[in-house]
């Protein structure tokens, strides 16, 4: 009778345990850039796609009301339209109800009006600073 202990691992199942470990750590540096740039391209579409909405508000609009932190849109059927900072998000409420979640991540946001123009400055939680200025045709 031959005696064997099988209480343990042999060399091959041990090497081939450190070899996938090894292969999988090797990836994790270019997963996660992957990742983060992933998020950061993610972000940028979504500013580009709230500046295209408000730019179709703008369109619209009969009056318009600006404060630092909120605009005002008056649109020819006599809605009222906000676009505004709640908290980190940016939000479209029409005649002061509903909550529309234009902008996530939001940590600041300055509006300005001067001659005709609408500048929007946006900086994001991530750091990053996104600027636009619309001209505004009534």
């Amino acid at each position: 009778m031959s005696s064997r202990n099988s209480n343990g691992f042999t060399l091959i199942e041990t090497m081939l345990a450190v070899t996938v470990m090894l292969l999988i750590v090797s990836l994790l540096p270019s997963m996660t850039s992957y990742i983060f740039q992933y998020h950061l391209h993610s972000e940028q579409k979504e500013v580009s796609v709230f500046f295209h909405v408000l730019e179709q508000s703008l369109a619209h609009l009969q009056e318009l009301e600006v404060t630092e932190q909120k605009l005002t849109i008056l649109t020819p059927d006599h809605k009222q339209v906000s676009i505004e900072l709640a908290g980190s998000n940016i939000r479209q409420r029409v005649n002061g109800e509903g909550n529309v979640y234009l902008l996530r991540g939001v940590a600041h946001m300055t509006n300005t009006k001067e001659s005709g123009m609408v500048n929007i400055a946006i900086v994001m939680q991530s750091g990053e600073n996104y600027e636009k200025t619309f001209k505004i045709y009534k």
